[in-house]
């Protein structure tokens, strides 16, 4: 005999459509087993509905907050010392790297003196050419229309604002939430 839609209506809570809770009660009266089920479900059911629920133990829920508290505490001490060694770390490497650098102009003081002029000349021609583009522009005035002029204002101004935005988000100071 086939036990399982009616185990499966027993143990269901929803209520049956009466077709199917005649089908039931018939099987119910032919098979030992399902009574059985019915039987210790009705009892289960019933200790399940006069059980009150569990209550938290005295003070669990200040408990539970302290030590929420209490890890991120730790988490955010953990942070800051991981961040602390990390610049800590790298202070040390620009450090000793700087510190090659000077150990090397200190033997031909020479040679960074020709750096520091070749470097001053690149950026004499650098600022001789910037000069010379400006000038073209204006000289070419009918050449460049009004507008094209207005749209390289704005672009140059658009990007100006923009490398300002970025570099204070990335100069401000963080704070943690």
């Amino acid at each position: 005999m086939n036990h399982q839609p009616f185990r499966s209506w027993l143990l269901s809570e929803e209520p049956l459509p009466p077709e199917q809770a005649q089908a039931l009660n018939e099987h119910l009266q032919d098979c030992e087993a399902c009574r059985q089920i019915d039987t210790s479900w009705s009892k289960v059911f019933g200790l399940f509905q006069c059980v009150s629920p569990a209550a938290p133990a005295p003070g669990f829920t200040e408990r539970w907050q302290q030590r929420l508290i209490a890890q991120r505490m730790a988490a955010q001490r953990r942070q800051a010392w991981i961040a602390v060694a990390v610049t800590a770390g790298t202070a040390l490497l620009l450090l000793l790297i700087l510190g090659i650098q000077v150990v090397q102009i200190l033997r031909a003081p020479a040679q960074l003196l020709l750096m520091w002029i070749a470097r001053l000349t690149s950026l004499v021609n650098v600022l001789v050419d910037i000069q010379k583009f400006i000038l073209m522009v204006l000289n070419s005035g009918p050449i460049i229309p009004i507008t094209l002029a207005i749209f390289f204002t704005g672009f140059i101004c658009f990007i100006s604002v923009a490398w300002l935005a970025t570099y204070r988000q990335m100069t401000s100071n963080w704070r943690i939430a």
